[in-house]
């Protein structure tokens, strides 16, 4: 359990002590589906599933069907399943129904540990990946047979791939790697294809993980300058920092984790050592694009969760009324509820 403190009297999240659910085994990341009845984690190779029915955390499940371990989890919101990617170097999609004895399909070519996925948010018919190899592989849902296709692999980033974000009416994505470099990749108007429309070398800026908070501004979380920076799109169709807020209290760890976006609670959170910040802010619009620096960014609460350990892990519900950790100090699945009271 964490030691929780915040910039106001009462914090964002408040942990629920009959809501945990004990778990001596390490795992690497966790997931949360949109109701918040289902929760995944991992035991290595191994998909545990449990459900949550907002008052007890009780074990459904277990799915064996990769080879390594397994580095990230995701629901789609749209259809009953959920995604896993691996060290083995293959995504798998899987249904929800309980003790699945086949997968729905399994997607290869990456040749590196998959470090992040993205999903397009509004149609789900797109998705992102990225790897340990430097490479991004950009995937579309075939509408005649329901398959997913690689239509397309960039090969632009200088080391792995830390973080993948799209933007809500699915033009482009952005990524982060750990050498520095940020990627805008945008779709054609003319056709399917991809291309690298920008490249910010963001210098002494080890990107940590990114995200899309409109289809024209995005942030990523620094983590050797602790910082959290903003980027908003220009008149000239390219993208400039104009903003950066410092995380205090904060220091290095090697257990990277892409931040998180919840729109709907305008909710951000983000892993920074031993420590998960979880910021709530208002973005405001600046029309005056001739200013290279405005404040858009309002932060309005602050909480800071101290898990005394590097390894921990969290997912936030798609309401925003739910945050899972995943905790290896208390060997323990915790849920913490949303503070409503704090929410205008």
């Amino acid at each position: 359990m964490g030691n929780d403190s915040q910039k106001y009297k009462q914090p964002l999240y408040e942990l629920q002590k009959s809501c945990t659910f004990q778990m001596k085994y390490p795992c690497s990341t966790v997931a949360i589906n949109q109701s918040g009845s289902l929760i995944l984690t991992n035991l290595v190779s191994r998909i545990l599933v449990f459900g949550f029915d907002g008052k007890s955390i009780k074990s459904i499940s277990n799915i064996q069907k990769h080879q390594c371990s397994i580095t990230v989890l995701k629901f789609f919101n749209l259809r009953n399943q959920f995604i896993s990617g691996s060290s083995d170097l293959s995504i798998i999609i899987m249904p929800t129904i309980l003790n699945p004895t086949k997968y729905i399909q399994k997607l290869k070519g990456h040749k590196g540990m998959i470090m992040c996925i993205a999903i397009h948010s509004l149609n789900e018919d797109l998705m992102v990946s990225g790897d340990y190899e430097n490479t991004i592989r950009i995937w579309s849902m075939q509408q005649s047979s329901l398959q997913w296709k690689c239509i397309q692999e960039i090969i632009e980033h200088k080391s792995q791939v830390y973080g993948i974000s799209i933007n809500e009416i699915g033009n482009q994505v952005v990524s982060c790697d750990k050498k520095q470099l940020i990627l805008v990749i945008e779709k054609s108007k003319n056709s399917n294809a991809w291309f690298v429309k920008q490249k910010i070398e963001a210098y002494q800026h080890e990107g940590a993980g990114v995200s899309f908070l409109t289809n024209d501004r995005f942030i990523i979380q620094s983590i050797s300058e602790s910082t959290i920076d903003l980027y908003a799109l220009r008149q000239e169709g390219r993208y400039t920092k104009i903003q950066s807020e410092k995380l205090k209290y904060c220091n290095n760890g090697l257990i990277r984790q892409n931040l998180s976006y919840n729109k709907k609670m305008k909710i951000l959170t983000l892993k920074t050592g031993q420590k998960l910040f979880i910021i709530r802010f208002d973005l405001q619009n600046n029309k005056d694009q001739s200013q290279t620096k405005n404040n858009e960014l309002l932060i309005k609460n602050v909480q800071i969760i101290d898990f005394k350990t590097l390894f921990f892990y969290r997912a936030i519900s798609d309401d925003g009324q739910y945050l899972i950790t995943r905790n290896q100090l208390s060997q323990s699945i915790e849920v913490r509820f949303l503070n409503k009271s704090l929410i205008d």
